[in-house]
């Protein structure tokens, strides 16, 4: 199949490949790119989660995140917090990224300070209201901040996001401390184990990606911006989990 050239990587700079018509590929640094022709906030805030979507049963018609919700993702989030411990103190503040329905920073309330979080889906904004944890309703990057966090978060969110060396840029102007992402890979690190089916959004199946990165295409954009502290298969794997600190 003919491939084309179209625009430069979103890392590296390099050009990317046509892979299908909306989709592209870096060939110096492997990373993918997905152009969504929709508005990606208004798709997270009334579509992502329809009844298409498995976790349909996991809400109510009206709205209300259901117990089953946070049930299914127990595991994962303690998974989560396994890695993460050492990075956390009572004292921090913790800025927590498309937290969903406030299931991983319940689990972490006890050992942090103060919590607060984002979020654009109308239930499980409210979800995370009823725990008890303030929320910004709004899509990260239009967030006026008035302070630092010591430690922010993103899990499975920088994907999504179009403009994702702008995001990062964001999360080190706010960041005292420590970084969290986790990022979902085609493929794990170790190039072993499940792998995900590459599938370009005009045949109308879009899971909300926007980029796929490697290991080394996630490098090079966090290094622009912090210091990589951590770098490994995350929990939802294939997925690369990293702590990433602030330069001094």
């Amino acid at each position: 199949m003919e491939i084309e050239v179209k625009d430069r990587c979103h890392c590296c700079e390099a050009e990317y490949y046509r892979v299908y018509e909306n989709t592209f590929e870096c060939k110096s640094c492997g990373h993918i790119y997905r152009r969504y022709l929709g508005n990606e906030v208004e798709y997270h805030q009334n579509q992502y989660r329809n009844i298409e979507r498995r976790d349909v049963s996991e809400i109510s018609d009206d709205g209300v995140v259901k117990p089953l919700f946070h049930e299914k993702r127990k595991e994962i989030c303690e998974r989560r917090v396994s890695l993460v411990s050492q990075y956390l103190s009572k004292v921090h503040s913790y800025l927590d990224i498309g937290a969903g329905a406030g299931t991983y920073i319940d689990t972490i309330r006890d050992k942090v300070g103060k919590i607060e979080c984002t979020e654009l889906d109308g239930s499980l904004i409210q979800e995370c209201k009823r725990l008890g944890f303030r929320v910004y309703e709004e899509s990260f990057l239009e967030i006026e901040f008035s302070s630092k966090y010591d430690v922010v978060s993103a899990w499975h969110v920088l994907e999504h996001v179009d403009d994702a060396d702008r995001f990062l840029q964001k999360c080190s102007s706010i960041t005292s401390e420590y970084c969290i992402i986790e990022v979902p890979l085609l493929v794990s690190i170790s190039g072993t184990g499940r792998r995900r089916r590459l599938v370009d959004p005009h045949a109308g199946v879009y899971d909300g990606h926007a980029h796929y990165f490697t290991k080394k295409s996630f490098e090079i954009m966090a290094s622009k911006y912090f210091k990589i502290i951590e770098l490994k298969e995350g929990v939802q794997s294939p997925a690369l989990f990293a702590v990433l600190g602030v330069k001094k």
